[in-house]
């Protein structure tokens, strides 16, 4: 069965799927409890919820929401690499121009220092570069960390599914800092290399409740 609205709703789902919805009560002007309801039971008054709501997905927060900006930086503008005499890319960095985006130099070093310290920081010398650029490499309680959420710096729905919904905004919104540019519109437009990556964030932005479209250079 498929269902389509004037405000950009389409879906299609068969007759025993579960859906979120919730009634308003016109007398009290008031929203009732979410619930679902299968497909064949649906009428007319039930509305469908656009995003999942934190307290009807039951999500518990696996990590905190610092660890979570950590990851968006690090899958946005973040590198692996290899020590020294180590064959595996063990080592995690993170690099951000200081003369484009200093906001975003001290916004990352505040959270760093939140998350307990672990790591190294190195600015380029003026003689070999015009702007300056820091890099921060961590130490192992971070590195570690990362590599178990964000494998071969991958962004998927693993991850997705250990994320609240409001984690899924902040996400978004740090990876857009990131690896992306907003418009005045206060949207963000977003380029990535990686399909994968891609589809994940688009249903993260599904899932945040947020309007988005996914373009590929060939369309």
């Amino acid at each position: 069965m498929m269902f389509r609205n004037s405000n950009g709703l389409s879906i299609i789902v068969t007759d025993d799927h579960r859906n979120i919805i919730q009634n308003y009560n016109s007398r009290d002007k008031k929203w009732q409890g979410i619930r679902t309801v299968k497909t064949k039971d649906l009428k007319n008054n039930h509305f469908f919820l656009r995003a999942p709501l934190s307290d009807s997905t039951g999500r518990k927060a696996i990590y905190s929401d610092d660890q979570v900006r950590l990851l968006a930086w690090v899958a946005a503008e973040g590198y692996f690499f290899a020590h020294r005499n180590v064959k595996e890319k063990r080592g995690v960095g993170l690099v951000q121009s200081k003369s484009h985006n200093p906001g975003y130099v001290a916004e990352i070093d505040d959270l760093l220092q939140r998350l307990g310290g672990h790591f190294n920081r190195k600015e380029s010398s003026k003689k070999t570069r015009k702007d300056t650029m820091v890099w921060w490499q961590f130490r192992k309680p971070l590195w570690s960390f990362i590599h178990e959420a964000l494998p071969e710096k991958r962004v998927t729905m693993d991850l997705v599914s250990r994320l609240t919904i409001p984690q899924i905004s902040i996400f978004l919104e740090t990876f857009g800092k990131g690896d992306g540019s907003f418009i005045k519109s206060g949207g963000c437009v977003i380029g990535q290399k990686s399909i994968e990556t891609l589809n994940t964030l688009q249903a993260m932005a599904v899932l945040s409740g947020k309007s988005s479209k996914l373009y590929r250079d060939w369309e």
